[in-house]
């Protein structure tokens, strides 16, 4: 069985144990990686799929919630020694008042629509700027949300002690994503989360994005650009994501795939949890 169809066969067993239950509102199904990883591709493929079976059901990105670009400079000048935010990417460099409001208009289950940002990685050479909106109709079964630092802090031990300024400031922002999201007690959540073997997997990874990217809008970022965006999400990287591979994040169930550098799957772990 592929990643996809394992993939599938763990959100469609969770719906169905949705109906066991009293609980309304759409299915919130978090799909968590590194950049790269295949988080982005299989959320597609799994919307498709779903819709394709008559479910209600649609992606979004975190990356959807960037700030503006003139928003995003206005960040960095506010916080200028403040070297991970030069740039988007980590937690802070998104709309939050915005996502709030977009998961509150889908969680409340009404017959509509909610307007969704959409967001264009080449403008401004590979810096970024929102692009418009998309209508997406309610009300939903399975709201799909990828993003590569979904699930960090949650259930971990981390101390902020002995945490350098730049990244303490970056942790208290991750709290206010992970009230809305994955801790959130407003709506039934299950995880899907990419494991990989090493975290500098991921320099290759965004690599090959940038320059598929390049392809086909025909600007972005060079590859020491790359290397350098890079750079700022590692202090993330190494504070979180060990524990996170480690953590069943949803009390509805967690599945848990193993890759390597080549994303050849090397394990598959199916924490569901019993309603």
């Amino acid at each position: 069985m592929s990643v996809f169809e394992e993939c599938l066969k763990f959100v469609k067993e969770s719906l169905e144990k949705r109906k066991e239950t009293a609980e309304k509102g759409p299915l919130l199904v978090i799909v968590s990686g590194p950049q790269g990883s295949g988080k982005s591709y299989t959320s597609a493929l799994l919307g498709k799929a779903l819709e394709s079976e008559g479910l209600r059901s649609t992606v979004l990105s975190i990356d959807d919630f960037y700030l503006t670009h003139a928003d995003q400079l206005a960040l960095q000048a506010k916080f200028p020694q403040n070297k991970l935010i030069q740039g988007r990417g980590l937690p802070g460099t998104h709309d939050l008042p915005l996502l709030k409001k977009v998961m509150e208009t889908i969680v409340s289950n009404h017959t509509g629509s909610v307007e969704v940002p959409v967001y264009d990685k080449s403008k401004f050479n590979g810096q970024g700027d929102r692009a418009g909106t998309r209508e997406v109709a309610l009300p939903l079964d399975c709201v799909i949300m990828e993003g590569w630092f979904l699930g960090f802090g949650s259930g971990q031990t981390a101390s902020t002690d002995h945490m350098n300024p730049e990244l303490t400031q970056v942790d208290q922002w991750l709290k206010e994503y992970a009230s809305l999201l994955w801790e959130s007690p407003h709506h039934p959540k299950v995880m899907i989360k990419f494991a990989t073997d090493d975290i500098k997997n991921v320099y290759k990874w965004r690599l090959q994005q940038e320059h598929q990217l390049v392809k086909q809008q025909g600007q972005g970022m060079s590859d020491e650009e790359v290397i350098k965006f890079v750079d700022r999400y590692m202090p993330c990287y190494e504070l979180y994501y060990s524990s996170f591979c480690d953590v069943s994040h949803s009390e509805k169930g967690t599945l848990i795939i193993h890759i390597d550098e080549s994303r050849q799957v090397q394990g598959i772990d199916n924490k569901m949890q019993q309603q």
